[in-house]
């Protein structure tokens, strides 16, 4: 495959030939298209099946897309390299056994747990190491965030932590429906609510309850929507008066959609 050097290179389609990068090389990367085959992608009744795989392949890339939105900041040691790639492909697996018609099937998860636990695979470090929990309501109570300290002071040590930022995004990602007139997916949005907790590190309790999801989609909108909570613990370590986070140890997962008070 052929490679460009140089300071300025070029990115995207220039005359027969494609310009684009790709993670892991240095390099921009330079592919040749095929004219000919691509309007017959397009349009030739040969490639019908194909129109309908490269409809719900886009789509799940859409959906893939917005999700990844949430992990703010996303620091590169802490997620797993070509993550939208992997997440588009979790989604499409789900679409393909979705019911509906081939190249109309749409990715649906009522309760968030299948979203968040795509998500949730693409975190380099393990969450369950940090001690974060998320206590569900009970007999009235609001949600809870808090730590178990016996996991989470082992984890400050074995770092040099102080203490964790915690960011919790309560998310409604708005997922586009396929539009029989138009033959196309609806675009799909990502709605977070982002509510930071500064310096935790030991087991106090801090309540939800003045936490809030984004809105679903009104009625009538051409999308349905997917709810779940995004979790991103940042350590960080004090160094004389500042507090530098500690990038590499930094982690993320997402929940379920869980209901903020009861």
């Amino acid at each position: 495959m052929a490679k460009q050097s140089g300071l300025h290179q070029i990115k995207g389609k220039v005359g027969e030939h494609s310009y684009y990068r790709q993670t892991g090389v240095e390099s921009g990367l330079i592919r040749s298209i095929n004219q000919g085959l691509s309007e017959r992608v397009k349009t030739d009744q040969a490639y019908v099946n194909t129109r309908l795989n490269n409809a719900e392949f886009g789509q799940a890339c859409k959906i893939a897309a917005r999700m990844i939105q949430y992990i703010t900041p996303k620091f590169r040691p802490m997620i797993l390299p070509f993550s939208q790639s992997k997440m588009a492909k979790l989604i499409l697996e789900q679409i393909k056994v979705s019911s509906g018609e081939w190249g109309q099937r749409n990715f649906t998860d009522s309760t968030g747990q299948v979203s968040s636990a795509f998500l949730s695979t693409l975190a380099k470090n393990n969450f369950d190491e940090y001690g974060v929990k998320i206590n569900q309501p009970d007999a009235g109570d609001p949600a809870t965030l808090q730590l178990d300290t016996t996991i989470s002071d082992a984890k400050m040590a074995a770092i040099g932590a102080d203490g964790y930022d915690i960011r919790l995004v309560f998310t409604s990602t708005w997922v586009g429906d396929f539009n029989s007139t138009s033959g196309k997916f609806a675009d799909s949005f990502a709605r977070g609510n982002n509510y930071d907790f500064l310096g935790v590190n030991d087991d106090t309790t801090h309540d939800l309850d003045n936490c809030e999801y984004p809105l679903n989609p009104p009625t009538g909108w051409p999308a349905h929507g997917i709810r779940m909570v995004v979790i991103i613990v940042m350590p960080y370590r004090t160094v004389g008066t500042l507090k530098h986070t500690l990038q590499e140890s930094c982690t993320f997962k997402a929940v379920e959609e869980f209901p903020i008070e009861s």
